[in-house]
């Protein structure tokens, strides 16, 4: 959490240098990038395989095991 509060504190004072910029197109780009991350993340969500636990309390062991398999794992390393 702190590094990435660090991360944003650089990030901005690297903005507030750029001499090609307005103000108001500076405050738009550090307001703009605190977009890209969660958009990343739900894009990435469409990739994401279902939770075997979820599965297996939901009574789908055979999609579970399919899951731990696609992972790289044995269904019996975890089931």
């Amino acid at each position: 959490i702190n590094g990435g509060i660090l991360a944003g504190y650089i990030f901005g004072f690297c903005i507030q240098l750029l001499p090609l910029l307005s103000e108001s197109m500076k405050w738009r780009l550090m307001l703009g990038m605190g977009l890209v991350f969660p958009i990343l993340v739900l894009v990435n969500l469409a990739v994401l395989p279902e939770s075997p636990r979820w599965l297996v309390m939901a009574n789908q062991s055979e999609q579970a095991g399919q899951v731990l398999s696609d992972l790289g794992q044995t269904p019996r390393q975890v089931l």
